[in-house]
C-alpha cells in the first residue's frame, strides 16, 4: 500500500512479524526477573486510581526514577 509522503506500507506487516519474533526470546527471559514486587506496585496503582486528582505522570521502580532524573 502506497501512501502519499513516500511512506510504502507494503513491507510492514512482514517488518512487524520479523521484530516480533526477534523479541519473542528477551521478553520470555524477562518474565518473572524483573526487580521490585508487584504487590507494591499493585497497591500504588489501586491508590492512585481511588485518588480524586490522579497525578499526570507515574514512575514504579527505582530504575525509572533514576532514568528520569
Amino acid at each position: 500500500m502506497k501512501l502519499g509522503l513516500g511512506y510504502d506500507l507494503s513491507g510492514s506487516r512482514a517488518y512487524y512479524t520479523r521484530k516480533r519474533e526477534q523479541l519473542i526470546p528477551f521478553g520470555k527471559g524477562a518474565n518473572g526477573q524483573q526487580s521490585g514486587g508487584p504487590s507494591k506496585l499493585t497497591k500504588a496503582l489501586v491508590t492512585i486510581a481511588a485518588e480524586e486528582k490522579t497525578p499526570l505522570r507515574f514512575l514504579a521502580g527505582a530504575d525509572a526514577v533514576a532514568t528520569a532524573e
